[in-house]
Protein backbone atom coordinates (compact mmCIF):
# COMPACT_ATOMS: atom_id res chain seq x y z
CA UNK A 1 0.00 0.00 0.00
CA UNK A 2 2.87 2.40 0.77
CA UNK A 3 5.53 3.30 -1.75
CA UNK A 4 9.22 2.94 -1.06
CA UNK A 5 11.24 5.82 0.28
CA UNK A 6 9.09 6.44 3.31
CA UNK A 7 10.28 8.12 6.48
CA UNK A 8 9.63 5.52 9.18
CA UNK A 9 9.92 5.92 12.93
CA UNK A 10 10.94 2.43 14.03
CA UNK A 11 11.08 1.38 17.70
CA UNK A 12 12.73 -1.80 18.95
CA UNK A 13 15.63 -1.78 16.50
CA UNK A 14 18.03 -3.40 19.00
CA UNK A 15 15.91 -6.55 19.25
CA UNK A 16 16.57 -9.64 17.15
CA UNK A 17 13.62 -9.18 14.80
CA UNK A 18 13.87 -5.39 14.94
CA UNK A 19 17.37 -5.44 13.51
CA UNK A 20 16.32 -7.61 10.57
CA UNK A 21 13.14 -5.59 9.91
CA UNK A 22 15.16 -2.36 9.92
CA UNK A 23 17.77 -3.76 7.56
CA UNK A 24 15.09 -4.93 5.09
CA UNK A 25 13.14 -1.66 5.27
CA UNK A 26 16.35 0.29 4.65
CA UNK A 27 17.33 -2.01 1.76
CA UNK A 28 13.92 -1.24 0.19
CA UNK A 29 14.84 2.44 0.11
CA UNK A 30 13.19 3.71 3.27
CA UNK A 31 14.70 6.17 5.73
CA UNK A 32 14.45 4.92 9.31
CA UNK A 33 14.59 6.96 12.48
CA UNK A 34 15.33 4.51 15.29
CA UNK A 35 14.94 5.76 18.85
CA UNK A 36 16.70 3.79 21.59
CA UNK A 37 15.72 3.72 25.27
CA UNK A 38 19.25 4.65 26.29
CA UNK A 39 22.67 5.38 24.82
CA UNK A 40 24.06 2.86 22.28
CA UNK A 41 27.14 2.58 24.52
CA UNK A 42 24.98 1.24 27.36
CA UNK A 43 23.94 -1.82 25.34
CA UNK A 44 25.94 -5.00 25.80
CA UNK A 45 26.35 -8.37 24.12
CA UNK A 46 23.99 -9.23 21.28
CA UNK A 47 22.04 -5.97 21.49
CA UNK A 48 25.24 -3.98 20.99
CA UNK A 49 26.27 -6.26 18.09
CA UNK A 50 22.85 -5.89 16.46
CA UNK A 51 23.00 -2.09 16.63
CA UNK A 52 26.37 -2.19 14.88
CA UNK A 53 24.76 -4.17 12.02
CA UNK A 54 22.36 -1.39 11.15
CA UNK A 55 22.88 0.36 7.81
CA UNK A 56 23.45 4.09 7.40
CA UNK A 57 19.77 4.52 6.41
CA UNK A 58 18.97 3.98 10.11
CA UNK A 59 19.36 7.18 12.09
CA UNK A 60 19.90 6.09 15.70
CA UNK A 61 18.45 8.43 18.32
CA UNK A 62 19.76 7.71 21.83
CA UNK A 63 17.78 8.20 25.05
CA UNK A 64 14.34 8.44 23.45
CA UNK A 65 12.06 5.77 24.95
CA UNK A 66 8.52 5.56 23.55
CA UNK A 67 6.30 8.40 24.77
CA UNK A 68 9.10 10.41 26.38
CA UNK A 69 9.62 14.10 25.58
CA UNK A 70 12.66 13.21 23.46
CA UNK A 71 10.57 10.64 21.54
CA UNK A 72 7.72 13.09 20.98
CA UNK A 73 10.19 15.67 19.65
CA UNK A 74 10.96 13.24 16.78
CA UNK A 75 7.35 13.29 15.59
CA UNK A 76 7.62 16.66 13.89
CA UNK A 77 10.18 15.34 11.41
CA UNK A 78 7.70 14.33 8.67
CA UNK A 79 7.21 10.77 9.89
CA UNK A 80 5.08 8.85 7.38
CA UNK A 81 4.75 5.59 9.32
CA UNK A 82 5.26 4.51 12.92
CA UNK A 83 6.42 0.92 13.31
CA UNK A 84 6.12 0.21 17.03
CA UNK A 85 8.12 -2.94 17.51
CA UNK A 86 9.69 -1.93 20.81
CA UNK A 87 8.18 -3.46 23.93
CA UNK A 88 9.19 -3.92 27.53
CA UNK A 89 10.78 -7.38 27.73
CA UNK A 90 12.95 -7.42 30.86
CA UNK A 91 12.51 -10.92 32.34
CA UNK A 92 9.80 -11.65 29.77
CA UNK A 93 10.06 -15.41 30.40
CA UNK A 94 9.35 -15.04 34.11
CA UNK A 95 5.92 -15.60 35.60
CA UNK A 96 6.77 -12.50 37.69
CA UNK A 97 7.02 -10.27 34.61
CA UNK A 98 5.22 -7.00 35.40
CA UNK A 99 2.56 -6.82 32.66
CA UNK A 100 1.09 -3.58 33.99
CA UNK A 101 4.44 -1.77 33.99
CA UNK A 102 5.14 -3.12 30.49
CA UNK A 103 1.77 -1.85 29.25
CA UNK A 104 2.50 1.57 30.74
CA UNK A 105 5.93 1.72 29.03
CA UNK A 106 4.61 0.36 25.71
CA UNK A 107 1.82 2.96 25.49
CA UNK A 108 3.23 5.98 27.34
CA UNK A 109 1.57 9.21 26.16
CA UNK A 110 -0.03 7.37 23.23
CA UNK A 111 -2.72 10.01 22.63
CA UNK A 112 -0.06 12.72 22.39
CA UNK A 113 2.10 10.52 20.14
CA UNK A 114 -0.81 9.93 17.75
CA UNK A 115 -1.84 13.60 17.71
CA UNK A 116 1.71 14.63 16.79
CA UNK A 117 1.95 11.91 14.14
CA UNK A 118 -1.25 13.19 12.55
CA UNK A 119 0.15 16.74 12.47
CA UNK A 120 3.27 15.47 10.68
CA UNK A 121 1.16 13.74 8.00
CA UNK A 122 1.71 10.18 9.19
CA UNK A 123 -0.15 7.53 7.15
CA UNK A 124 -0.58 4.99 9.95
CA UNK A 125 0.84 2.75 12.63
CA UNK A 126 2.14 -0.81 12.44
CA UNK A 127 2.29 -2.66 15.75
CA UNK A 128 4.05 -5.97 16.20
CA UNK A 129 2.54 -8.73 18.28
CA UNK A 130 3.46 -12.22 19.39
CA UNK A 131 1.86 -15.65 19.34
CA UNK A 132 2.20 -15.58 23.14
CA UNK A 133 -0.57 -12.97 23.48
CA UNK A 134 -4.27 -13.76 23.69
CA UNK A 135 -6.24 -14.15 20.45
CA UNK A 136 -3.10 -14.87 18.39
CA UNK A 137 -1.56 -18.11 17.22
CA UNK A 138 -3.37 -21.45 17.21
CA UNK A 139 -4.76 -23.65 19.94
CA UNK A 140 -7.85 -24.28 21.96
CA UNK A 141 -10.36 -21.43 21.87
CA UNK A 142 -10.41 -19.15 23.73
CA UNK A 143 -6.79 -18.32 22.96
CA UNK A 144 -5.48 -17.01 26.26
CA UNK A 145 -2.20 -15.22 26.90
CA UNK A 146 0.63 -17.71 27.41
CA UNK A 147 2.43 -15.63 30.03
CA UNK A 148 2.40 -12.21 31.73
CA UNK A 149 4.55 -10.99 28.80
CA UNK A 150 1.89 -12.24 26.38
CA UNK A 151 -0.73 -10.46 28.48
CA UNK A 152 1.25 -7.20 28.23
CA UNK A 153 1.42 -7.52 24.44
CA UNK A 154 -2.33 -8.24 24.19
CA UNK A 155 -3.17 -5.26 26.38
CA UNK A 156 -0.78 -3.07 24.38
CA UNK A 157 -2.56 -4.12 21.19
CA UNK A 158 -5.97 -3.33 22.67
CA UNK A 159 -4.84 0.12 23.86
CA UNK A 160 -3.34 0.91 20.45
CA UNK A 161 -6.49 -0.26 18.69
CA UNK A 162 -8.69 1.92 20.92
CA UNK A 163 -6.60 5.10 20.57
CA UNK A 164 -5.86 4.66 16.86
CA UNK A 165 -9.58 4.21 16.13
CA UNK A 166 -10.38 7.23 18.26
CA UNK A 167 -7.78 9.32 16.38
CA UNK A 168 -8.77 7.98 12.95
CA UNK A 169 -5.24 6.62 12.49
CA UNK A 170 -4.99 3.37 10.48
CA UNK A 171 -3.45 0.53 12.51
CA UNK A 172 -1.89 -2.62 11.11
CA UNK A 173 -0.55 -5.52 13.13
CA UNK A 174 2.24 -7.93 12.33
CA UNK A 175 2.33 -11.03 14.54
CA UNK A 176 5.75 -12.60 15.02
CA UNK A 177 6.12 -16.27 15.92
CA UNK A 178 9.09 -17.33 18.03
CA UNK A 179 12.01 -16.37 15.75
CA UNK A 180 15.62 -17.37 16.15
CA UNK A 181 18.76 -17.18 14.09
CA UNK A 182 22.02 -15.23 13.84
CA UNK A 183 22.40 -12.56 16.53
CA UNK A 184 19.76 -14.13 18.79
Amino acid sequence: EYANCMRILFTGVSSFTGTWFARELAAAGNELICPLRSSPDSYEGLRKARIKLLPSACKIIPNAPFGSASFISLLGEGIELLCHHGAEMTNYRSQNFDAQAALRNNTLCLSEVLANLQKSGCHGVVLTGTVFESDEGVGTVPLRAFSPYGLSKALTSQVFRFYCERAGMPLGKFVIPNPFGPFE
